[in-house]
């Protein structure tokens, strides 16, 4: 449980020293939406600013130029407005004749819009090591769902260690931050905020197989709680959220993989997806491949069992 103090936010100045950011914030649309329109950046790309990494390996497929080997997996540039005035001509500034957006169009949702733009070169001279940019597109996500100032809009994350943007002020670039994101900066685990998103899992997926992270915090087990029972009950409707979902919230592959780590989803907790998620199998017949399905909770269950039979059985071998 967070005390009224984690709760908290800090602004600080930043200071500018890589050159692929210099370059990233100097790009003509990044500077207008920020610095006239009044957005910031937050989301993934801010918790890859804040660590040091490098920004274009997180926004750009890359290619290797010894083995030829690619990373496709890249993230995107969220950027949140004060107020839907600001978000509505940031929309109107980006879907105008612009030399340097490329392509626009709106997020599966409906709720954000999307704009595609180019930033550094493909020679990788912004790397200095043996990668190069294979793709130079890079995705700007205008988020249409929440605005505010940045305490405000911070406080609707669905994880804590997210709870930190980057806005200018005074032509100077600034960061605003939790104290529970501090306290999380070096942690592994995802601290869950909430559990409103019907995308929950789909995140958590993503972070956990491509961002870094090993697993969630003990007080999160409660928002996997409530979430799975809010999921199974049919409660993420247009109504609750506002959209229309375009996919099964919870008969997905996303889910099924989570349903597999019993750190993240407990034996008590995997009850409340029984009839929800299905496991489907092919079975070639003598003159036809039949489909067979299983209910993926008791698959799941009984392989949880046979792990544990195992580990009890080594041990007594030992």
């Amino acid at each position: 449980m967070m005390t009224s103090i984690e709760n908290e936010y800090t602004h600080s100045k930043v200071k500018i020293s890589s050159k692929a950011l210099k370059i990233f914030l100097n790009h003509p649309v990044i500077s207008c939406l920020l610095k006239v329109y009044g957005g910031s950046i937050s989301g993934g790309l801010a918790d890859v600013i804040r660590k040091q990494k490098s920004i274009i390996r997180y926004l750009c497929p890359m290619k290797n130029k010894v083995n030829d080997s690619i990373t496709d997996r890249v993230g995107d540039v969220d950027v949140y407005f004060n107020s839907e005035k600001d978000y509505k001509e940031a929309c109107a500034y980006i879907e105008d004749p612009n030399d340097n957006v490329y392509f626009v169009n709106d997020s599966q949702t409906g709720l954000c819009k999307n704009a595609y733009i180019q930033i550094w070169s493909n020679d990788g001279s912004e790397l200095n090591d043996d990668w190069i940019i294979k793709d130079r597109f890079v995705k700007i996500q205008l988020v249409g769902a929440f605005f505010g100032k940045p305490e405000e809009f911070l406080d609707t994350f669905d994880f804590n260690n997210l709870k930190q943007c980057y806005y200018y002020k005074y032509n100077e670039l600034f960061n605003c931050q939790s104290i529970k994101s501090k306290i999380l900066k070096q942690s592994n685990l995802i601290d869950i905020n909430h559990s409103n998103t019907p995308f929950l899992f789909f995140r958590l997926n993503k972070y956990l197989n491509f961002r870094g992270y090993k697993g969630i915090t003990e007080d999160s087990h409660k928002h996997i709680q409530d979430w799975l029972i809010k999921a199974s009950s049919g409660y993420f409707t247009k109504e609750n959220t506002g959209f229309e979902l375009f996919c099964d919230v919870l008969n997905n592959k996303r889910v099924k993989e989570l349903m597999s780590r019993n750190d993240i989803i407990k034996d008590s907790d995997l009850i409340l997806l029984l009839g929800k998620v299905k496991n489907s199998t092919l079975i070639q017949g003598n003159y036809k491949v039949f489909k067979h399905e299983s209910d993926a909770v008791i698959d799941e269950l009984k392989r949880r069992e046979t792990v544990i039979l195992n580990e009890s059985s080594n041990t007594c071998q030992t």
